[in-house]
């Protein structure tokens, strides 16, 4: 399955104001490495957990599985754009207004489509802006680049991520059964 980054988002969660705020910095010596530290702060979280905060599209190649179903490796899904079916002579255009997303927060679709069908859709993912992004998220990203932001010296002493970003994270993780 593969899966690629089309566009990415606009905006941060957090805005350079914010986290100097939060960080209690009255300087702009920092401002390119807190934009850099946000950042780096945003894509950890949405790489542990596989999701878009900040409205993003990405593109996926998969194979339909059982009753038409398909997972999508971003979530929260909240749109489709385009898609191909892909076959042995070529790909051909789908029309994506039939496709249902079933469940946006963990990527469940349902396609149409007959078990074992190639497709390549292109979605959207994402809570929306930064004002959409929900307040324990953005409590997860300023506690992140905290951390980033004082422990900036490789130093040994330090160790893991505060515990409290972790508890958070963990509120997202999806619960197998």
């Amino acid at each position: 399955m593969a899966l690629t980054l089309l566009t990415p988002p606009i905006a941060e969660p957090l805005s350079l104001s914010e986290a100097k705020t939060y960080l209690r910095v009255s300087h702009s010596a920092d401002d390119g490495l807190i934009a850099e530290l946000i950042i780096a702060a945003r894509q950890m979280v949405e790489t542990r957990l596989a999701m878009g905060l900040i409205d993003q599209s990405w593109q996926q190649d998969f194979c339909v599985g059982e009753g038409g179903r398909a997972r999508l490796l971003r979530t929260p899904v909240s749109a489709m754009s385009a898609g191909v079916e892909i076959t042995q002579t070529g790909e051909s255009a789908i029309d994506v207004s039939a496709i249902k997303i079933l469940e946006p927060k963990r990527g469940l679709i349902e396609t149409g489509f007959k078990q074992g069908t190639q497709l390549r859709l292109t979605f959207t993912v994402g809570f929306g802006d930064a004002s959409a992004v929900p307040a324990d998220m953005k409590q997860a990203l300023r506690l992140l680049l905290a951390h980033f932001y004082e422990n900036r010296i490789a130093d040994k002493s330090v160790t893991g991520l505060p515990s409290e970003f972790g508890s958070i994270l963990e509120s997202y993780r999806e619960r197998q059964l």
